[in-house]
């Protein structure tokens, strides 16, 4: 009599756990664009075009790098690290391409990701897997492209977030940095002068160079390209020599 009770009991159980998960409604999967999602990308966007900005002009003022080297000394410049370029008979410029993938699309998403902040600030929860940045240096441009996979959860619905996004900068990056390679590797860079002819067809350009004296032993090259602007300014790249004696 015990052992039949026991087992209506443990079959009634069950029938009402499986009652209340029928009751439970299934989450529906909305793709596609919708008030919630187009929020979030406007977000999304907004971070991504004002990081690419910052980035872009620490990129200039510490001559590619936005983490700075640790086998090669530099320049503090007004709280700026200015790599060396030269250091006595050794020329120690960088790939463009490794600044490029390592240092400037990396700094972009790190800065992206401070910005958006985990979206604490959205209404609705968010879910989101780490964000890919790739950029792409052009003769007049630079372009960045940004994957960002999201979802977002609002009643009984996930929101799927179009996960790509893109945004451009005016500035002649790839021709700065190989007038700087070309200053770095001419023959009068190890003695901290520049060749007159190279700097007349520089200035031709719409570039000033000028070089400053920081002690004894260095100084740095300021290249002002002042076709393009960032925040309204001229975009500046630096880098530093130090002279053989």
């Amino acid at each position: 009599m015990f052992m039949v009770l026991a087992i209506i009991i443990v079959f009634l159980a069950a029938m009402l756990t499986l009652i209340r998960q029928s009751e439970v409604p299934a989450q529906s999967i909305i793709t596609g664009s919708n008030e919630h999602s187009q929020k979030l990308r406007n977000v999304v966007q907004s971070c991504f075009d004002e990081s690419i900005k910052q980035q872009m002009l620490l990129f200039g003022l510490q001559g590619g790098y936005i983490t700075p080297r640790a086998t090669i000394d530099s320049l503090d410049i007004d709280g700026f690290l200015v790599p060396y370029y030269v250091y006595g008979d050794i020329q120690v410029i960088p790939d463009a391409d490794m600044l490029r993938d390592y240092q400037l699309a990396s700094s972009v998403e790190s800065g992206l990701m401070d910005c958006i902040n985990d979206f604490t600030d959205f209404t609705y929860p968010v879910e989101y897997t780490p964000p890919r940045v790739k950029a792409q240096i052009l003769p007049s441009n630079v372009g960045f492209s940004l994957e960002l996979p999201a979802k977002i959860s609002v009643g009984d619905s996930i929101l799927i977030v179009p996960p790509m996004y893109s945004a451009s900068v005016n500035s002649r990056l790839g021709q700065t940095m190989a007038v700087a390679r070309t200053i770095a590797s001419g023959k009068d860079a190890p003695s901290g002068m520049v060749d007159l002819s190279l700097l007349d067809e520089i200035s031709e350009q719409n570039y000033n160079i000028t070089v400053f004296p920081y002690d004894d032993e260095s100084f740095f090259y300021v290249i002002t390209d002042n076709h393009d602007r960032i925040y309204d300014m001229p975009f500046r790249y630096q880098f530093a020599v130090k002279v053989v004696r």
